[in-house]
């Protein structure tokens, strides 16, 4: 049996008691299967925290060390905030899958900078899209390499979960009114093909991967939206470290 969405909810919150133990925590988030309707009764319930650097760190430029945590629902990992803007800043695809979650828990002090990043999302997730398409095709090659060898559902539940992400995030790619043909092409549709595994049942989706030429005219838009998401990720970063220092020395 699944977990439905207080029950999901419950176990972050969770997640974030016990982060908030050993740091100032911005937000627990989940990822994987539950956001996209892929979970089974063997899922478990995994997130990240992102985390405030500690007074120590801030004063002598050491590096924290996170460590994962595992708990009866599942695991979370650390991540320091700052770390977070830049994988945002290279279209890193676990950066970007936090943006599409319903599901978190935010200290309501970061409320309002947790906003401005979801409002955004439509020109963050365009910040280095290259980089970020060429990401989604490895890890479903690597996730169904994985499948095809040991048969295990979590790797076939993993290369699903990729396709879905890389379809919400080929829907971001638009500049102005062009929509032209990008650099990762997703063709034939969504063919689900059912699978079943004992009593486990899971989706497969039949997608090819096709490298194109992007048009001139795209181009120059690409590099007018990158430049765009980069001045809006580093005015909420100051702005939210800013908050966050004020705190620290108070």
């Amino acid at each position: 049996m699944t977990m439905n969405d207080k029950e999901i909810k419950a176990v972050l919150q969770n997640y974030y008691n016990i982060a908030n133990c050993d740091y100032n925590v911005l937000g627990v988030f989940l990822y994987g299967s539950q956001n996209y309707g892929l979970s089974t009764q063997y899922s478990d319930i995994d997130a990240v925290a992102l985390v405030f650097p500690t007074y120590k760190n801030l004063i002598f430029k050491e590096k924290d060390i996170y460590t994962e945590i595992t708990s009866g629902n599942g695991n979370f990992h650390y991540q320091d905030v700052r770390d977070f803007f830049n994988q945002l800043r290279k279209g890193n695809p676990n950066a970007i899958e936090i943006l599409t979650t319903n599901y978190y828990i935010i200290d309501p002090d970061y409320d309002y900078y947790w906003n401005k990043i979801k409002n955004n999302k439509n020109v963050i997730w365009q910040v280095n899209p290259n980089a970020t398409l060429k990401a989604f095709e490895g890890m479903y090659h690597s996730y169904m390499k994985k499948f095809e060898s040991d048969n295990k559902p979590k790797d076939f539940i993993g290369a699903c979960r990729v396709l879905m992400l890389t379809n919400q995030f080929e829907d971001f790619i638009q500049c102005g009114d062009e929509e032209p043909s990008f650099m990762l092409e997703t063709l034939d549709g969504w063919e689900l093909i059912g699978y079943k595994f004992g009593k486990l049942e899971i989706l497969d989706s039949t997608v090819q991967f096709k490298k194109q030429v992007a048009k001139s005219l795209f181009n120059k838009c690409l590099a007018d939206c990158e430049s765009n998401a980069i001045s809006i990720l580093n005015d909420i970063q100051e702005n939210l470290m800013t908050k966050y220092l004020e705190e620290v020395i108070h």
